[in-house]
């Protein structure tokens, strides 16, 4: 738990979250029984086909859900992370119509949230976490719609005032006194490499959307002075680990050009499918790793945290990557969140991978960069 978290979990407003966890526990267990009763869908046809056909289901009518599955909540990164291929994929009305729904709750309630749940409350999972904003900005930028930013801009000032006041020191660095909920949101890190990255693409898509950032500082040179060992980035100052997601990001947010695919091939975080976050003991987690032991261990890979890697490989090597990827959709028929080292799908007693994931439309946009 962050400091700001036990700061504010008295607050109406964290209890309310803590209650929406509960009952979104409940609906993710009860696909759980679902699943283990039915199995998971699969599709048909090959992998192409089998993407666009989830992509499709994700659409509700009203936004892009992250998964078909129980997932079928608004995820403020993991919509971020699919946000240009859905527009390279000629969803550009999708797009709008998504962030348009988000903004609107969340400038309604108050606040920019990692999540939006199904009923439509907006929520942190498990506390606040600076990539919210970030990519929530980004897929404005990405967008291009100067009337919705116009329409919410006071809104979106007020949330990088309160960025910077949460998440930054007077110096413009993400606080060591404090973690927040991150990409992997059951790990428990400190300034890390990952929170710098955001920092860094909200400062500049900032100055894309005539916001004002409060700090003037070099993310780019930070990043290099903070994390960078001369072979590879740190995930944090605490645990200083080696990890898949500090050494995407900084390329993947065009910070960095260190080469750090070349790191992670030589220590297997990209096989048997990429990617692993970390190849060994990983760093300390909160509580809701106990209810889903082994959930964010070394020993099993993330799709999206995979599609974001294929984004800073050179296509020499992409179309390796596209190969096995392809194999694996097609022998599960689906595109499923998260898989151990035998490719077969995550599974605990209470919790089972979700499947049907928005982030298939990157694996279209990366078989769209070989044709």
């Amino acid at each position: 738990m962050s400091v700001f978290g036990e700061r504010s979990r008295k607050s109406p407003q964290a209890r309310l979250d803590k209650l929406t966890h509960i009952g979104e526990g409940l609906r993710i267990f009860s696909r759980r029984l679902k699943v283990a009763r039915q199995g998971l869908p699969r599709y048909e046809g090959d992998a192409k086909s089998i993407c666009q056909q989830i992509v499709e289901r994700c659409w509700n009518g009203s936004f892009f859900m992250t998964s078909a599955g129980h997932f079928s909540e608004f995820w403020t990164r993991d919509f971020g992370l699919c946000t240009d291929a859905l527009l390279e994929l000629g969803h550009k009305d999708r797009v709008r119509a998504s962030l348009e729904y988000a903004l609107e709750i969340f400038s309604r309630q108050g606040r920019i949230t990692t999540t939006i749940s199904p009923s439509g409350r907006a929520f942190d999972f498990p506390c606040y976490a600076p990539d919210s904003l970030a990519f929530l900005l980004r897929s404005l930028k990405a967008l291009g719609d100067d009337d919705l930013v116009g329409k919410h801009k006071e809104f979106l000032q007020g949330e990088v005032n309160k960025f910077c006041s949460l998440v930054l020191d007077k110096k413009g660095r993400v606080s060591v006194d404090r973690s927040f909920s991150s990409i992997s949101d059951h790990w428990r890190l400190r300034a890390s490499c990952y929170d710098t990255c955001m920092t860094g693409m909200i400062k500049e898509r900032c100055e894309d959307l005539g916001l004002e950032f409060s700090r003037d500082t070099d993310y780019t040179k930070l990043l290099h002075d903070r994390y960078w060992t001369g072979k590879h980035f740190i995930s944090d100052l605490k645990y200083r680990k080696l990890t898949g997601e500090a050494n995407v990001f900084p390329a993947w947010c065009g910070l960095s050009d260190k080469p750090t695919v070349r790191v992670i091939k030589e220590e297997g975080l990209d096989r048997p499918l990429p990617l692993r976050y970390f190849k060994d003991k990983g760093p300390g987690q909160n509580i809701y790793s106990l209810l889903t032991p082994g959930y964010e261990s070394s020993d099993n890979i993330w799709l999206h945290l995979g599609m974001a890697y294929l984004n800073i490989v050179p296509d020499a090597l992409l179309k390796g990557y596209i190969g096995i990827l392809t194999g694996f959709i097609e022998h599960h028929k689906n595109f499923l969140e998260v898989v151990d080292e035998k490719l077969e799908p995550y599974r605990s007693l209470l919790y089972m991978s979700d499947d049907s994931m928005l982030w298939a439309a990157n694996y279209l946009k990366s078989i769209g960069r070989l044709s």
